[in-house]
């Protein structure tokens, strides 16, 4: 099955794509932009700065949920254009099955699991991920 970036995407593409944070979602986006063809950059706060003129070498930035939207790179992305999207939205763009999303402060993983196992078990196909 080969992927195809939506048409907002296909031209912000040919540059590289931003990944903010280097931990194993990180890797995840990295592995799914080299999927598409496309080449990326991972910036970890502990190692570089993200500028608005760094920025400017990249047309989209996908960041770890962590990251709060009034963070400094976000906000540099944003003044040098870039599409910003989270690493689970930018994940959901290509993505052609259903979705089932838990939120909240507490429980998520147990409530994840005990869903994927029901589903699992009725005959559903079914997968758990989570960050």
């Amino acid at each position: 099955m080969t992927l195809e970036a939506p048409d907002f995407l296909r031209s912000r593409l040919t540059y590289p794509v931003a990944i903010f944070g280097a931990g194993v979602s990180g890797n995840g986006v990295r592995a799914l932009v080299a999927s598409l063809g496309s080449r990326s950059h991972v910036y970890d706060d502990k190692a570089e700065n993200f500028t608005v003129e760094a920025a400017r070498q990249h047309g989209v930035v996908v960041y770890s949920p962590g990251f709060q939207q009034n963070h400094p790179w976000l906000q540099a992305a944003r003044v040098a254009q870039c599409v910003c999207l989270s690493e689970l939205d930018f994940a959901s763009l290509f993505w052609r099955g259903r979705i089932l999303a838990v939120t909240g402060t507490n429980g998520k993983t147990t409530l994840t699991e005990f869903l994927t196992h029901a589903l699992t078990s009725i005959g559903v196909k079914a997968w758990g991920t989570g960050n």
